[in-house]
């Protein structure tokens, strides 16, 4: 009579431990790809003299339909909306972005952090060096 109470006390404990293996239909999440058309949301600037403080802090309104393309080719190109104005290669190491374009016959290469990447959003940074200190400018775009 023992036995018998202990299978059965222990039937709920059992079927529990059975619904707890693993899920095999759990889905892996896929990496987000930067390759892809993304549609520029905002841009904003902030100068620096040469001791870091801010000298200037603005966001310059964004031409309507600019965009940056990033083909998994590896080539790039960055539009106002109206023509594309430079096109090149890039590198995405997961942390920053380096890119190589063409602009006005003057080749140029640019480091930078990308700070977000979703599946939805691109925002990204970069620095250049002025006669008075330095100005960063941050970038968001959108698929």
């Amino acid at each position: 009579m023992k036995q018998r109470l202990l299978h059965l006390a222990l039937i709920p404990f059992l079927t529990l431990l059975a619904g707890c293996s693993k899920d095999s239909d759990a889905q892996v999440a896929q990496p987000v790809t930067i390759a892809a058309k993304w549609n520029m949301e905002s841009q904003s600037v902030t100068g620096y003299d040469n001791q870091g403080k801010v000298i200037y802090s603005h966001s310059p309104p964004v031409q309507r339909g600019s965009y940056v393309q990033y083909d998994k080719d590896g080539t790039y190109q960055l539009s106002d909306g109206n023509r594309v104005y430079a096109t090149g290669t890039y590198v995405y190491s997961g942390k920053t972005l380096t890119i190589k374009f063409f602009t006005n016959s003057v080749q140029k290469t640019v480091i930078m952090p990308v700070l977000e990447l979703s599946s939805s959003k691109l925002k990204v940074e970069t620095d250049e060096i002025t006669s008075s200190g330095h100005e960063t400018y941050t970038y968001v775009y959108n698929r």
